[in-house]
């Protein structure tokens, strides 16, 4: 469905080049669009925008200039062993507050994993937080009551979550805020309330009230430590040196060991952050909807078969996937949702209807990346691999398929057309698509595409010439060099390998392989590569994807396990970098000695 005022705006955005029109993978293109919606609906409606997955948020809001906030998971797998980043922590917590205090000045981005993940209901949440004025009466033991709230003590604030208590005096920092406040006290009655700079400690303003929000999403209280020391005397056969040092923590009322993972035992009813979105009161721009919810039903797969190969005396045993995660990403009750999946140009003008909503048409797509990256994969030399592009070509147009061949410039087009006549493939330049009729041909457009396309329904394929005829050139990262490395040595082979030899991969680091093992994979029975990290953690890699891992080189090493998830092996990664630079100087300042030194020719 799609409501009204911005039928007007998305209408005029659809005119301009294809990559804005058909969207495919590809929100970037239309942040303009969301960014002009937003500054100019009249709507009192919170915007909450759903992607794919992490890194596509963190790109999105990147070239994003409206204020935003971006709702990220606290970890990439809450059954690893990877320590919870803080400040991923204090992000969330500001983000539930937002949109709890009804801040709609804000676009809220986030992607189904972090927007599904448990945790406390908005009307528990809004229990907590606190609005304070001058004169009023504060916390008699306020360290007491700001460490229930998740704030961390600190001889001086310099970062949201942190509190010092000086007695009569009370610096911290909130969240929300984007400065620390100081607050003084007579007793318990608040004297003073100023905002001050975390460089020079000094005060920067002084304010009539302010509002306390809790820095974490498990708040402790009395009934919540109650509970805690009855879950964990009582819980399953667990590890019984963990059980008596976190039986401990809690007797003392102090914060345990990872409390974000038990996140729905504070809450006698978790709910999830979507609960935070008032349907009637939300506009959702979501971005192929279909897709999200594919992709996060096989995370929740992917939660439940790790689950069940936990050891029995693990504590991640105490909480099933389900009381951490929705078993399922339901968006029916958004009535004001935008689907931005694929959409073709003779639907455009629906969008200028004035009606208040209206159905929009949904077309079902496939990805063509990995079919193209397979054929290069496949290939052995380039007239190889051209061969097997006649081949594709041919099939397609076999099954009554159009293809349109998107040329990002004039020389491209020329060099598609090339490529096409070595092929002996008819082929037609054409300069528009607006008014194109394809029928079991293959078409040349002079415009961009950021994603090859199948259009099930329509029998018709997008592919871009990069993808097809061309190498794409990403911009390069400070990882691109061990990249190309890892891709320039020779492919290893599954018959290289023993049990129980260490390999390294690119981004994990040092594991054990432990063989082969069928995965059923969105219906698809695959054969992956199982690695064993420290801690028992388990990375199952795809056959096809074995060029990301290498033998490690000595066989008979007595090399630990690097930790999944851990920073062991970007340490020892940034050492030998750092080390690498330091040699490189040496040689540089070398050869600048030399061309000085003057000799006496013979």
């Amino acid at each position: 469905m799609i409501f009204s005022k911005a039928q007007r705006i998305f209408s005029n955005a659809f005119k301009g080049e294809p990559s804005q029109v058909f969207g495919l993978d590809t929100p970037y293109d239309l942040v303009k669009v969301i960014e002009a919606y937003s500054n100019s609906t009249d709507r009192k409606a919170k915007k909450l925008i759903l992607l794919s997955d992490e890194e596509e948020c963190e790109r999105f809001s990147k070239d994003l200039k409206h204020p935003h906030i971006v709702l990220r998971s606290l970890t990439k797998h809450p059954y690893s062993d990877a320590l919870i980043n803080s400040k991923i922590q204090l992000e969330r917590i500001s983000f539930l507050c937002s949109a709890l205090n009804n801040n709609n000045s804000l676009l809220y981005i986030t992607h189904p994993e972090a927007l599904c993940f448990k945790t406390a209901p908005p009307t528990e949440l809004l229990k907590h937080i606190r609005k304070f004025e001058f004169a009023d009466t504060f916390f008699e033991d306020p360290a007491s009551e700001l460490r229930k709230l998740g704030y961390s003590p600190s001889q001086f604030v310099e970062y949201p979550g942190e509190f010092s208590d000086k007695g009569g005096i009370l610096d911290l920092f909130p969240p929300t805020y984007t400065e620390p406040i100081r607050i003084g006290l007579f007793g318990s009655e608040i004297e003073s309330i100023n905002t001050f700079s975390t460089k020079t400690q000094r005060s920067t303003g002084a304010l009539d009230r302010f509002t306390l929000y809790p820095a974490s999403e498990s708040i402790f209280t009395e009934q919540t430590f109650s509970d805690f020391l009855t879950f964990f005397s009582k819980g399953p056969d667990l590890d019984e040196q963990w059980r008596l040092k976190t039986l401990s923590k809690i007797r003392e009322k102090k914060v345990f060991e990872n409390p974000e993972f038990f996140i729905s035992k504070f809450w006698n009813s978790s709910q999830h952050a979507l609960s935070y979105f008032e349907p009637k009161s939300t506009d959702l721009f979501v971005f192929n909807q279909q897709s999200l919810e594919n992709s996060y039903k096989l995370f929740t797969d992917d939660l439940q078969a790790t689950f069940e190969a936990l050891e029995k005396k693990d504590y991640k045993t105490m909480i099933h996937p389900a009381e951490m995660f929705e078993e399922r990403l339901d968006l029916s009750n958004h009535k004001s949702l935008i689907d931005f999946c694929p959409v073709l140009i003779s639907d455009i003008d629906d969008f200028s209807s004035t009606t208040e909503t209206k159905n929009h048409t949904q077309y079902q797509t496939q990805s063509l990346d990995k079919r193209l990256y397979r054929l290069k994969e496949d290939s052995t030399n380039w007239d190889h691999y051209m061969s097997l592009c006649t081949e594709t070509i041919n099939n397609w147009l076999e099954k009554n398929q159009s293809l349109l061949i998107f040329c990002n410039g004039k020389t491209t087009v020329s060099s598609c057309e090339a490529y096409l006549r070595n092929l002996n493939i008819k082929f037609k330049v054409v300069d528009s698509f607006t008014t194109l009729s394809p029928q079991n041909e293959v078409l040349i457009l002079n415009s961009k595409l950021k994603q090859s396309t199948k259009y099930v329904s329509e029998n018709l394929i997008f592919l871009s010439y990069e993808q097809l005829f061309g190498k794409h050139k990403d911009k390069r990262s400070k990882k691109s060099a061990q990249k190309t490395y890892f891709e320039n040595l020779d492919l290893l082979q599954i018959s290289d390998l023993n049990i129980d030899d260490l390999v390294v991969h690119r981004q994990h680091g040092v594991g054990s392989y432990k063989g082969l093992k069928p995965l059923t994979i969105d219906n698809v029975l695959s054969e992956c590569i199982e690695i064993q990290y420290s801690g028992k953690d388990k990375l199952f890699l795809p056959v096809h994807s074995i060029n990301q891992i290498r033998k490690y080189a000595n066989s008979t090493s007595t090399r630990t396990l690097d930790k999944l998830g851990g920073g062991s092996w970007q340490k020892l990664k940034t050492k030998a970098q750092k080390k690498l630079k330091e040699i490189a100087q040496e040689l540089v300042d070398l050869y600048a000695q030399r061309r000085l030194v003057e000799r006496t020719p013979i």
